[in-house]
């Protein structure tokens, strides 16, 4: 069989002509057909849910778009348009929805949603909810709102795509119409004049977000890109910029062109400058936070030091006047209780902790090794004084061997590392001189007793 026009086809049917069984077979074919994948995907489905009309002089009216209880997933498109009949309404509405969800509100994706189009009169007349479940009625639903009192005649389209095969949407169908008021956003907006404007119908830049005072007390605030005032004047062109338009016209926040950023005036005169919240870099470079006749915060890389000041009777105070905290850039040494740290970590005063870890390189293992062993690979030269050397030199130095005096411990301070391995050394050889007078003990007690 093959494909025929129209023309062709009329041939078949004139006033005395009997169309054969292959004819008959060309007009089958020269249609389309509803099983034709190319032409109807399982994967997409559209439907005209017809035209939509509103009762006239009567406001806060809804309709809800049926979807029954069926598995869908992937987008899913409401678009609404609208025409002149008691009052103009012309423009259209679409907006996208994405969607995971089984029968029986088996949700599996939270429906997200976004308005791909705006435009038009029936801005101010429509507006479309999301996807949601009715429990009343056991389905999945979308809202849509008419806003206006003017009974004006709407058309809709429904279309769904989807990786998978899809059912076709036949059943999805208007509910009655009925009255229900819309509280908060009840006007969609994507584009006005070549401006987006989000909460204002009117917007005075490429993007100009209003907040809407009648509706929550907080001030209106505004957010606008771009240039306003002399476009030659380059402090007044190229940037963003949010303000207060409530009254006192103050701008709380703005990023100018030429990269300062500027919170609390609109004429930042450094990469940050901030006005009444006392926060301004100084002339080279560095930040300081506070009332500048008392500096609180500053950071900088052209002093010594960096710090954190307080005032008055505040419980925290690091700064270098008190001496409670320097950090040198120089050598990465930390001072508390001096300014001139000569370690990692300076501590002038007492320490209070929990528990303290030190490294050691090398354990006094050594004492026990020679003395049994003959000889200790950890320190070969190590040699263990006799109990009459050791009285020597305590006779005489008043202070163990290999331990500092009082006196140098006084001036020089202590490395805990090394003083507890000192420490443990000398408690091994006391160990050995106690084993070995043991032995001389116990062989007196030998020969007394034959």
């Amino acid at each position: 069989m093959a494909k025929k026009t129209n023309t062709e086809l009329k041939e078949y049917f004139k006033a005395g002509k009997r169309p054969t069984e292959a004819q008959f077979g060309d007009v089958i074919d020269s249609f389309a057909s509803l099983e034709d994948p190319q032409l109807f995907p399982k994967n997409y489905y559209e439907k005209r849910l017809g035209p939509l009309e509103f009762p006239h002089v009567v406001g806060d009216q809804a309709v809800d778009i049926l979807l029954g209880n069926r598995g869908m997933s992937g987008r899913l498109e409401i678009e609404i348009v609208g025409t002149w009949n008691y009052v103009n309404s012309v423009g259209n509405i679409k907006k996208q929805f994405e969607i995971g969800f089984n029968p029986d509100n088996g949700v599996w994706y939270t429906p997200s949603s976004r308005i791909v189009e705006a435009g038009g009169l029936i801005v101010n007349h429509i507006y479309i909810g999301d996807v949601v479940w009715d429990t009343a009625i056991n389905q999945f639903k979308i809202t849509i709102y008419h806003t206006h009192y003017a009974g004006n005649v709407y058309d809709v389209r429904i279309t769904y795509h989807s990786p998978l095969d899809t059912q076709d949407l036949n059943d999805v169908k208007f509910s009655q119409v009925y009255t229900q008021p819309l509280t908060g956003q009840r006007i969609h907006y994507i584009h006005y004049n070549n401006n987006l404007g989000v909460g204002t119908a009117l917007p005075k830049a490429k993007l100009h977000i209003l907040h809407d005072p009648s509706s929550d007390p907080i001030d209106a605030m505004t957010v606008d890109v771009g240039s306003f005032g002399d476009p030659q004047n380059a402090a007044k062109s190229h940037y963003f910029r949010v303000r207060d338009i409530g009254g006192s016209n103050s701008v709380p926040f703005i990023i100018k062109g030429s990269g300062n950023v500027g919170v609390g005036t609109e004429t930042p005169a450094a990469k940050m400058n901030i006005v009444s919240g006392y926060l301004a870099p100084d002339s080279q470079g560095t930040l300081m936070l506070g009332d500048p006749t008392q500096i609180n915060l500053r950071l900088g890389y052209t002093d010594r030091y960096s710090w954190i000041q307080g005032h008055g009777s505040a419980p925290l105070y690091i700064n270098p006047l008190g001496n409670n905290l320097i950090l040198n850039r120089d050598s990465g040494h930390v001072g508390i209780g001096t300014q001139n740290p000569d370690q990692k970590l300076t501590v002038k005063g007492k320490i209070h902790a929990e528990d303290v870890i030190v490294d050691t390189n090398v354990p006094a293992d050594y004492v026990f090794q020679k003395y049994f062993d003959g000889q200790s690979e950890i320190r070969p030269d190590y040699v263990m004084p006799t109990i009459q050397e050791l009285e020597a030199f305590v006779r005489e130095n008043k202070h163990l061997p290999e331990i500092p005096s009082a006196e140098r411990m006084s001036e020089d301070g202590v490395n805990l590392g090394d003083l507890q391995m000192k420490l443990l050394q000398k408690i091994e050889e006391l160990t050995l001189y106690v084993i070995s007078q043991n032995k001389e003990i116990e062989d007196l007690k030998s020969i007394i007793g034959k």
